[in-house]
């Protein structure tokens, strides 16, 4: 993951919305979450969750499909893991190497 993609993820979990959306949508493993489960949740009109999902989408942090005609988001696992990758390398929390404050 380059630069840009990891501030255009960080930018998308930065939104306390978009936050907690990923966080439900991630808590629902691989079924992920539909559009009415999520404006259960958090009580926002559809179309403002579709303008968060596709923030989250563009960031790789989730994906969308169709399931009997209802839309559903889950997590995208391979652009998490890149995110955390990225976090890792640049701060590696088991290298005894770092000086620690």
């Amino acid at each position: 993951m380059d630069d840009v993609q990891a501030t255009t993820a960080f930018a998308a979990l930065a939104h306390p919305a978009r936050h907690r959306m990923f966080m439900l949508v991630a808590s629902r493993g691989d079924s992920g979450a539909n559009l009415s489960e999520l404006s259960a949740a958090f009580g926002l009109s559809d179309a403002a969750l579709i303008i968060h999902a596709g923030q989250l989408e563009r960031a790789g942090l989730i994906t969308t499909r169709r399931i009997d005609g209802q839309t559903c988001w889950r997590v995208n696992q391979d652009g998490v893991a890149a995110l955390i990758g990225c976090l890792s390398n640049a701060c590696p929390v088991n290298d005894p190497s770092r000086d620690r404050a």
